[in-house]
């Protein structure tokens, strides 16, 4: 899926929305990484990843909270080993 526009939302925000209507919202706190949700697919993260790595942001921890485990929000995971994964059971 193809990165439609990554819009910067108040100081720390940034949400990265797809052709197809899917967004994915990135927090960037002072030492800390949040990421909502994964998405549907490994390709959309990498446009994630890629924007971390532009703006150095790669020493931060990153955090994914998963809102719940449907497919559509869990898909991309995978894409970032070393993050911690927060979600409930």
């Amino acid at each position: 899926m193809r990165l439609k526009e990554i819009q910067e939302v108040g100081s720390r925000g940034v949400l990265f929305t797809y052709e197809f209507g899917d967004s994915v919202y990135l927090i960037n706190t002072r030492d800390k990484l949040f990421l909502c949700d994964t998405s549907e697919s490994q390709e959309e993260m990498e446009y994630i990843k890629l924007y971390i790595h532009d703006n150095d942001l790669e020493n931060k921890p990153l955090y994914i909270f998963n809102s719940h485990s449907d497919y559509d929000h869990i898909g991309g995971n995978s894409v970032f080993p070393n993050a911690e994964i927060i979600s409930h059971s």
